[in-house]
């Protein structure tokens, strides 16, 4: 199994990673980042500070799926509902364009937050949250008690989400060679990602400690970019 980081190592390049409070900080110059979703698009568009270097993946529709008591049978009845969120995670926006592709604002709802699908589930089951968005394996649990249904999956929020490889402009004018690294790099990986899923899959879940098989699942649930 090839280690963390090997395609990083095989192409001459370096990793460290930062926090996004770091990566805010206007005074770190020179850094590649992972963005996800449009924000990032407009931030190019607007302040050139940032360049666009190449995207990793898109999501496909239908990883999460919004999990309701048997009761609801529409959008507009999630008004004034305790919603589980994912604070932070992409399940959070996933959520809120929902809400907003069906005319309500977040303050149309009570946004309970937690830190994981297992904690969302939990409360779903417990009634503590009325629905939610869930994933992998959480959305079986959710509705094994035959007191909850699917409404829709996250494809009805709207456009999927992505992600780009992006750089300072002056990072990546002066340091081609890095960035050239980077790219091939990450290539790489996405090739042998898209071609060997199952071992992409163990070697993810070696170092998250989440099932292999929500892993391979998710991994279904992506489109990879095949990098030039």
């Amino acid at each position: 199994m090839p280690p963390l980081h090997g395609h990083i190592v095989t192409e001459g390049a370096t990793l460290e990673t930062l926090n996004a409070a770091e990566l805010a900080d206007p005074e770190i110059a020179g850094v590649l980042r992972v963005d996800a979703g449009t924000a990032v698009l407009k931030n190019l568009a607007t302040n050139g500070r940032l360049m666009g270097l190449a995207g990793i993946f898109r999501a496909n529709p239908g990883w999460h799926k919004l999990v309701v008591a048997n009761e609801i049978v529409t959008a507009a009845e999630l008004k004034g509902r305790k919603i589980g969120i994912a604070t932070g995670r992409l399940e959070h926006l996933v959520t809120v364009k929902y809400l907003e592709a069906n005319g309500l604002s977040q303050d149309d709802a009570d946004l309970v937050g937690f830190t994981s699908c297992v904690e969302l589930v939990a409360s779903l089951k417990s009634g503590r949250i009325d629905p939610s968005f869930v994933w992998a394996d959480g959305t079986e649990r959710s509705i094994e008690d035959g007191a909850h249904c699917i409404l829709v999956d996250d494809g009805a929020a709207g456009p999927s989400s992505s992600a780009y490889i992006t750089g300072t402009t002056t990072f990546a004018e002066k340091n081609t060679d890095a960035v050239v690294a980077a790219l091939e790099a990450t290539a790489a990986a996405s090739a042998h990602i898209t071609d060997n899923p199952e071992d992409a899959a163990a070697i993810v879940a070696s170092h998250t400690r989440a099932p292999e098989d929500a892993v391979l699942g998710l991994l279904g649930y992506t489109t990879l970019s095949r990098l030039p």
